[in-house]
């Protein structure tokens, strides 16, 4: 004889947000997910049994409560991550940096303010947050991009009817932070790489790394771009040919984006090209692609080859990494980080390099058009308008 089914909800721990959670499924089938409070709390348990005993007299509303003026941060949280997995998200279905940045900043949105009403989130909340942005060491410019996303998971919550309209005009009261005008600080802007601190650790980094590498110098590609490349996305009919990513950094505008590759970066592509055209060009030692992650960390163990600390901050033959950690004093580990900080390079300073020599040779707007940037501005920063101004830079740099 079956199990008879248990139709009342059980009391669960949903962790991401510390709330007690119960699942209840409403009469046409859809489950709904209905958070209690603090997980373990009298109120919480409290707030349990009352929704159970709804379920048991059918009073739908009384169960799948709170209404939008209840309702937690942590709660427009929880539904906010799960829209934005499902929307920021390449047209191949790889997950957006921006899911990683929206999640970077409700991590304290949820330390300070998790079990605040939405309603009572207001100006002088969204300011305590940012103060608290400060002090973790977070730049300026990084601080006011985290609370335009905060205002944006306010205005999806306005959307849902989870949030007063009120709120979010409130919260668009406060102002980004102003250069030399807070404690924030700027940081420095990127160098360029030079050619003799790139050369060095070739010889010391997997086949694929030293293709992407090239390819960025050849091309001033960005570290997304090319660790993405596949044949199929690569023109091959023109003297000059062109990479046409299909994700990159302003996709989501519906821009365009068309990478040049010059005779150089051709060069490159014969000795890399796979069989398959749907393959990484510069894959990983198990054929598959390289994150921006990976390769930018396997060009820091490059470097730290190239470039080892002295004694006794350097690790010892015998020793383990965390062996060496252990051993260092926390004077050594700041000397140790200074030592690592000027002796690394990043993968985004060989496109800052590339930027430098078009801008040399071909002023900003020949810069611009190579880099793929909209506006002048945002070129001076690194040293897309004319595709054939863009085929001569290649040619003559990659």
């Amino acid at each position: 004889m079956p199990r008879p089914k248990n139709t009342v909800p059980s009391y669960q721990h949903h962790k991401p947000s510390g709330q007690a959670v119960m699942r209840v499924t409403l009469p046409g089938g859809e489950r709904k997910s209905v958070y209690l409070g603090v997980h373990g709390s009298p109120e919480s348990k409290a707030e349990y049994a009352r929704r159970v005993q709804a379920v048991s007299t059918n009073t739908i509303t009384e169960v799948t409560g709170p209404k939008a003026t209840d309702l937690t941060v942590a709660e427009l949280l929880v539904g906010f991550l799960e829209h934005a997995d499902r929307h920021y998200r390449h047209p191949d279905g790889k997950p957006t940096s921006e899911i990683w940045s929206f999640k970077l900043v409700t991590k304290p949105l949820k330390e300070l303010f998790a079990y605040l009403p939405v309603r009572e989130f207001g100006p002088n909340a969204l300011k305590t947050l940012r103060a608290q942005m400060v002090e973790l060491g977070w730049c300026r410019k990084t601080i006011n991009k985290s609370v335009t996303r905060v205002r944006s998971i306010f205005k999806w919550g306005v959307s849902e009817e989870l949030v007063p309209a009120d709120v979010l005009a409130r919260l668009a009261s406060v102002t980004g932070l102003q250069r030399g005008r807070s404690e924030a600080h700027d940081p420095e802007p990127v160098a360029p790489v030079t050619d003799a601190q790139v050369d060095v650790i070739l010889p010391l980094v997997p086949r694929g790394v030293r293709g992407l590498i090239l390819f960025q110098r050849y091309t001033g590609a960005r570290p997304g771009e090319a660790v993405a490349l596949r044949m199929k996305d690569i023109d091959t009919s023109g003297a000059v040919w062109t990479y046409s990513p299909t994700a990159h950094k302003n996709a989501w505008r519906g821009k365009r984006r068309t990478i040049a590759i010059g005779p150089r970066g051709r060069q490159l592509l014969e000795e890399f090209k796979p069989s398959d055209p749907n393959a990484p060009v510069f894959p990983t030692t198990d054929n598959t692609a390289y994150t921006v992650s990976g390769y930018r960390q396997a060009i820091e163990r490059a470097c730290d080859r190239a470039f080892p600390p002295p004694t006794p901050l350097s690790q010892g033959e015998d020793e383990t990494a965390a062996e060496w950690r252990a051993r260092l004093s926390e004077e050594q580990r700041e000397k140790l980080t200074a030592w690592q900080k000027e002796h690394r390079w990043y993968p985004n300073q060989i496109r800052h390099t590339f930027a430098t020599a078009a801008r040399r040779l071909f002023g900003l707007e020949g810069a611009q058009v190579a880099l793929g940037h909209s506006k002048a501005d945002t070129t001076q920063i690194y040293a897309e308008r004319d595709h054939a101004l863009s085929a001569k830079v290649a040619s003559e740099i990659g």
